[in-house]
């Protein structure tokens, strides 16, 4: 994803204060251009030093929510897992989210999961209290935009 990919996404999300980010760092670069606080969650070392980042380095399952922003913008979620783990695992910070934030979610999605992905986001996106905006391709990826239900 490109700047020009995220500004559209801007539209979506407005000018977020406080950004969670769970995964690999493909895109942290982008979120922290417009935000005014991030917290990234990986188990991947992230080498981006920047005023408003701070990086907890570790598994998002197991990070304490008390070392996150008590309210949150925006989360985006990168982890490099299969869709039903990936929002599981979001699940647990949807609580933190504002009643007006919303999430980016990229689909790491094998083929067989695509045939049936209607089935596995509907279930995963009311498990995780969540619904859907709309889903975006970009880059050859695909993204799933959301808010809280």
């Amino acid at each position: 994803m490109d700047w020009d990919d995220f500004r559209v996404l801007r539209e979506v999300f407005g000018k977020g204060k406080s950004y969670l980010y769970l995964g690999k760092p493909d895109i942290l670069e982008v979120v922290i251009a417009d935000a005014k606080e991030v917290v990234a969650i990986s188990p991947e070392k992230i080498n981006i030093k920047h005023p408003i980042l701070r990086v907890i380095e570790g598994l998002p399952e197991e990070t304490e929510l008390t070392y996150l922003p008590e309210e949150l913008d925006c989360i985006v979620n990168c982890l490099p897992l299969k869709l039903p783990i990936s929002f599981k695992i979001l699940a647990r910070f949807v609580p933190l989210l504002k009643s007006d934030g919303h999430i980016l979610v990229r689909l790491e999605l094998t083929k067989e999961q695509d045939s049936y992905m209607e089935y596995i986001l509907k279930d995963a996106l009311r498990d995780a209290g969540l619904e859907e905006i709309a889903r975006v391709s970009m880059e050859g990826e695909k993204y799933f935009l959301g808010k809280r239900a």
